[in-house]
């Protein structure tokens, strides 16, 4: 995809970009901090439970779906699978 029809397809949709497909479909979630320090799109890693982590930049995300049921503060802050 070229940056033009890169830029006119993305879409920021707090706490991430996400890339337009179709008018139904979208694809991502893609790191917010790596795309506007960078303009690089990063896949997140879903570490379910409503958090993200890119492994680019490190950045840790939570969206609307986080629960702190799991947590577990001993293994870096990520969850007991």
């Amino acid at each position: 995809m070229d940056k033009l029809n890169l830029k006119e397809n993305l879409f920021y949709e707090k706490p991430y970009y996400w890339k337009k497909i179709t008018e139904q479909e979208k694809e991502g979630p893609y790191c917010q901090l790596c795309y506007d320090k960078d303009q690089k799109l990063i896949r997140l890693q879903d570490w379910g439970n409503g958090e993200w982590n890119c492994q680019s930049c490190k950045t840790h995300v939570t969206d609307s779906n986080y629960t702190p049921e799991n947590y577990d503060s001993y293994h870096g802050g990520g969850f007991v699978v």
